[in-house]
């Protein structure tokens, strides 16, 4: 009797490195076939999925290099500066509120080296401006020196100083560096040329005093007494011996009718007694302003520029 043994079953195929690549790309064939299917256009190409896989991450680009400024900085004369009290040089403050307002000349700056002979001038230019004070705004030439106008009189008489020059529209101020033959500032009036006889002034003050012979008592002396008043220079006074042929009362006539305190204690309360004139005195020893290459400023109380002028 035989025995049938049963056939013997083939062996499994071993898995392979092949075969499993063959798998991912079937599964990936698959993802991406079910992704169109849902989700229609946009779908990403089989390429941008191995271009992923294998890809090396990407270097930012370089920023570009930003061009650098090469425009030179301003001269320093270019720029709106002043020099303080300590000799720094600094950015001009705002401007005062009066800019506009006035105006500034320069004189003799220019070509003047005795401080009693240079000066400068400042316009009241506003022709609506009420009276101002003045008397704590400053001058400042370009090496920082700032002087104060300071305080005076309105009327050489008396020796009464004022605590405050007071302008308004239409004044023209004549500040001198140096010192004063008379007083530190003064307003000119229609008498101030008698100071003109024994003072030097730069510029020199007007000589259109009020004449002797417009006076009513002028007319009640003697002759010989009018004949003598007439050569008396008008705003002077007389400086040499009298005559002896003149009368005693024409003496005391001639002494006493004529002269500057004469003049101001008749003439004083007149509506055209002072004109629109001041003299200001700075008091300095020597030159305030340089021959060329000057900046002269006008600054009010708290240091605000008003108005300047370059040479």
């Amino acid at each position: 009797m035989s025995i049938t043994l049963p056939p013997e079953k083939a062996p499994k195929p071993a898995w392979t490195p092949l075969k499993g690549i063959v798998a991912i790309i079937i599964f990936l064939l698959l993802a991406w076939g079910i992704w169109a299917l849902f989700f229609g256009s946009g779908v990403p190409s089989l390429d941008s999925y191995f271009k992923a896989a294998t890809s090396t991450p990407s270097t930012p680009d370089k920023p570009k290099d930003t061009p650098k400024d090469t425009t030179e900085p301003p001269p320093i004369d270019d720029i709106d500066t002043i020099t303080d009290d300590d000799g720094n040089t600094v950015p001009t403050p705002d401007p005062s509120f009066y800019k506009g307002s006035f105006s500034l000349g320069s004189g003799t700056a220019k070509s003047e080296v005795y401080p009693e002979k240079e000066y400068v001038t400042i316009n009241v230019t506003q022709g609506n401006l009420s009276p101002l004070n003045i008397n704590d705004w400053s001058l400042q030439n370009s090496a920082g020196k700032k002087v104060r106008l300071g305080s005076g009189t309105q009327i050489l008489f008396g020796g009464k100083y004022e605590p405050y020059i007071q302008v308004k529209a239409g004044d023209r101020l004549t500040i001198v560096s140096g010192p004063s033959p008379v007083a530190p500032w003064f307003r000119v009036n229609k008498c101030s040329g008698y100071l003109e006889q024994f003072e030097d002034f730069v510029p020199p003050l007007s000589t259109h005093c009020p004449t002797i012979t417009s006076e009513a008592g002028f007319q009640k002396i003697e002759k010989n007494c009018q004949a003598f008043m007439r050569t008396i220079p008008v705003c002077q006074i007389n400086v040499n011996p009298l005559p002896n042929t003149l009368s005693t009362a024409c003496k005391e006539y001639v002494n006493n009718s004529i002269g500057y305190t004469v003049c101001v204690a008749k003439y004083q309360n007149d509506s055209n007694f002072s004109t629109n004139e001041w003299r200001v005195y700075l008091g300095q020893s020597i030159e305030m302003w340089k021959a060329k290459g000057e900046t002269i400023r006008l600054l009010d109380a708290v240091g605000k520029p008003i108005a300047e002028v370059k040479y």
